[in-house]
């Protein structure tokens, strides 16, 4: 299996996902800074999906690919590019990347590589089409990242994810492992770079204030299955889940309707290759 496709997502995902007006600039802006681009630089999206990072690279005239397992996604991405720039833009499996190897100066992967079933393989394809000195631009683990924003606040997001992950825990779904939620954590992804010959840095590209919701969107989100980590659920155990949740955010929240915003931010792991590809010392 090469991963998640995000179909069943393309009709809803700009809905759900995009970041707040003139944060996807700033990412790019910053990223080209981070990357040290030049007029030639050429860039691979690993997931490009709907052009959330892609569109400002593409409207600016940057040398832009990307590839994306889902056709519905890249869809998507073609309508809102219909009458302006065409970018190269490919359906293909993160584990085997669709392109020649060695041509692309960055590699771009956001919010992507805790999706596909094999992360260690997807790594080894990102640096195959990389030049010798390229870089790899990784999101980090946004869940924990999140999290720590946003501490101590009980009106958040995070405490309706809290409560719908101790539901599934007593479901018997854990969603700190796979294939039910878990995020590749940044040190194993920092051990593999560097053993594949990359220096690695964090940077932080963006911070934003998120778009307003309430409590009962968030709940609401999960029991649609909104979020990539609830398809995978068992019905019977997802509509269980669903029940006890909104059963519980009627009683016990203390802000249902209430809409609140949460502190965002675009943090990435970039990784500067000095080896030529192949090079690492062959742990996997």
């Amino acid at each position: 299996m090469p991963g998640v496709s995000f179909d069943r997502a393309a009709a809803f995902y700009d809905a759900t996902r995009a970041l707040p007006d003139g944060v996807a600039e700033a990412v790019r802006d910053a990223l080209l800074v981070q990357v040290g681009a030049r007029p030639d630089t050429r860039f691979l999206e690993v997931g490009v999906g709907t052009g959330r990072i892609a569109l400002p690279f593409i409207r600016a005239g940057h040398a832009y690919c990307g590839v994306d397992l889902s056709g519905g996604m890249l869809g998507a991405l073609r309508d809102k590019l219909a009458a302006g720039p065409r970018p190269g833009l490919v359906q293909g499996d993160a584990m085997r990347l669709p392109c020649r190897g060695g041509v692309f100066d960055v590699a771009l992967l956001f919010h992507v590589i805790h999706l596909v079933d094999d992360p260690r393989a997807t790594l080894d394809e990102v640096r195959r089409v990389l030049r010798p000195t390229g870089r790899v631009v990784i999101s980090t683990n946004d869940y924990d990242e999140r999290a720590q924003r946003n501490r101590g606040r009980t009106d958040t997001a995070q405490f309706v994810i809290s409560r719908w992950n101790a539901i599934l825990g007593d479901l018997g779904i854990d969603r700190s492992k796979r294939p039910w939620g878990g995020w590749v954590p940044d040190e194993e992804l920092i051990g593999d770079l560097e053993r594949r010959g990359a220096v690695v840095e964090r940077a932080v590209l963006a911070r934003y204030r998120e778009r307003p919701r309430t409590a009962r969107q968030v709940a609401t989100a999960h029991r649609d299955r909104v979020f990539s980590s609830d398809w995978r659920i068992p019905d019977d155990v997802h509509a269980e889940a669903s029940r006890r949740l909104m059963q519980w955010l009627e009683r016990e929240h203390p802000a249902l309707d209430e809409p609140f915003t949460e502190d965002g931010a675009v943090a990435v792991l970039v990784g500067t290759f000095s080896s030529p590809a192949g090079s690492s010392d062959g742990t996997s």
